[in-house]
This record gives C-alpha cells, sequence and structure tokens, in this order.
C-alpha cells in the first residue's frame, strides 16, 4: 500500500527545524542539532500587512537564521505563528488571550497541545481513537475559533497570496487533526484555488513547479486514502502526510520566487 511508503518516509526521523518548546525535543532523532529560532533584520522579510479584506489580519513572512521560514499573523484576538522548513516540517501555534494551541508535526510525530495537555499522532501506526482525544481537547478552543473566523473573512484575492495559503494549510492541519481526513480536499476548492496564487513578475518554473507538487500531493493523498476504510484512521494519516508535502512546496516556492509575489 502507498502509505507503507509515505511511512517508510516518515520514519526516517527528519530533525524538526525551527520547532520550539517541548515538543520539538520529542520530535529530533538522536544525533540531530535542532537550531534555534532567531530574528533577522528586516530587510530580510516579505511583509504582506493590513491585507485589503475583512479578517484585518496583519501578516508577514521572515527567512530565519536556522533556514526555515517564518510566518506571523496578526488580527484582533488572534495571534498565528508558523515556522516552515525545506523538508515541510512545521510548528504552529495560535494563541487568543490565555489560550495558545500549539501543533508540530514531522513524517513521523504530530503532536496537538492546547495548554499543558497533549495529543500525539503517530504516523507510521494510525489510532483513530487520537482524533476523538484531539477534538475533545480542542474542544471550545478561543483561539481556534478566532482563528477560522479571521480566515473565513479573507477575501479570494488575499487567500491566493502565499500569505493566505499559509493560513489554509493550517486549516487543513487542524481538520485532519480534529478526525476529518478529507480536508485536502478543500484546499482544491474552486472558492480558495490556493494553487492559483498571484505571481506577478515571479519566475514561471517556480510557480509551475509549485502546482506540480500540489497535484503530486494530491494523487499521493488520493491512492492512500483508498487503502483504508473510514474507522481505520489511517485515512488521517494520508492527510498528514499530504500536509507535510505541500508545506515541502510552499517552502521551495517561496524562495524560489524571492519574495516577488503580489496578490493584486
Amino acid at each position: 500500500m502507498l502509505v507503507k511508503s509515505l511511512v517508510s518516509i516518515g520514519i526516517l526521523g527528519w530533525c524538526v527545524i525551527g520547532a520550539e518548546g517541548v515538543w520539538a525535543a520529542e520530535l529530533r532523532r538522536p544525533g540531530c542539532t535542532v537550531p534555534q529560532i532567531q530574528s533577522v533584520p528586516e530587510s530580510g522579510a516579505a511583509t504582506a500587512a493590513d491585507k485589503a479584506d475583512a479578517s484585518r489580519l496583519r501578516v508577514s513572512i521572515a527567512r530565519l537564521a536556522s533556514g526555515a521560514v517564518r510566518i506571523s499573523a496578526k488580527a484582533d484576538g488572534i495571534d498565528v505563528q508558523k515556522t516552515v522548513s525545506a523538508t515541510g516540517e512545521y510548528s504552529v501555534s495560535l494563541r487568543s488571550g490565555k489560550d495558545l494551541v500549539t501543533v508540530v508535526g514531522n513524517g513521523a510525530r504530530v503532536k496537538v497541545s492546547r495548554g499543558k495537555r497533549t495529543v500525539g499522532f503517530d504516523v507510521s501506526r494510525p489510532e483513530a481513537g487520537s482524533y476523538d482525544r484531539t477534538s475533545i481537547l480542542l474542544a471550545g478552543s478561543p483561539a481556534l475559533r478566532a482563528f477560522r473566523a479571521a480566515r473565513n473573512r479573507m477575501a479570494p484575492e488575499a487567500r491566493q497570496s502565499p500569505e493566505g495559503v499559509a493560513m489554509e494549510i493550517i486549516e487543513v492541519l487542524l481538520s485532519v487533526a480534529q478526525g476529518d481526513p478529507t480536508a485536502p480536499d478543500r484546499f482544491r476548492s474552486a472558492e480558495s484555488s490556493p494553487w492559483e496564487l498571484t505571481a506577478r513578475d515571479a519566475n514561471e518554473s517556480c510557480f509551475r513547479e509549485w502546482r506540480d507538487e500540489v497535484q503530486s500531493a494530491w494523487d499521493e493523498y488520493e491512492r492512500c486514502y483508498r487503502d483504508f476504510n473510514w474507522w481505520s484512521g489511517g485515512r488521517e494519516a494520508c492527510a498528514f502526510m499530504w500536509t507535510l508535502h505541500v508545506e515541502s512546496a510552499w517552502f521551495r516556492m517561496w524562495g524560489c520566487t524571492a519574495f516577488p509575489f503580489s496578490a493584486n
């Protein structure tokens, strides 16, 4: 089954690049050195502040000293921080007031935390019950509610920007963690069309590679999805691997185009 090949990639134990906190330590393989996140000069950041949409999200993207990319998005009541590495490993935090939700993942493990509680997923050994526990963990989360409210108010043009696509992938990740393995399908919806990024002045080959990678991730996901029944939990593992593939493609696309994106 295809998932076996995906899992075999995952259990190589990639290092988490740019992840923060105790969850990152649990995801490291022996001998890996995880660089600490550092600030970069303002000249090294591409900023898309005050998007012209109702979400009022102020979004910026910066290359970190570790080589990872940090996406920051803030609006009234929500602070989103996301770090992505070249391999697609990610660290996401959503904060609203005292409520903090954190998701850290690589090809082998995904950890979802809220406050001091954590639910872990082993991608190589899917367990349906983990998604029930995550749904309970995230139930009533002000941070999750505020993030989704801001995302839902984003204009179509903003969703098609690199910053908007980064937010769309977070939504897919959260939905999968809550037990919805069909979430990647919504990434392909006509409403948001995130693979149709406006790439004015961008290198066409970068844009074409991005679209090809997104399609490849979808093809792998579909084959993997068909290998499982709905009750087995394996379909969620397929969707987690999809997020890793698409995050890696997003990282390469952003670096390849060297900041020339526009949502106008």
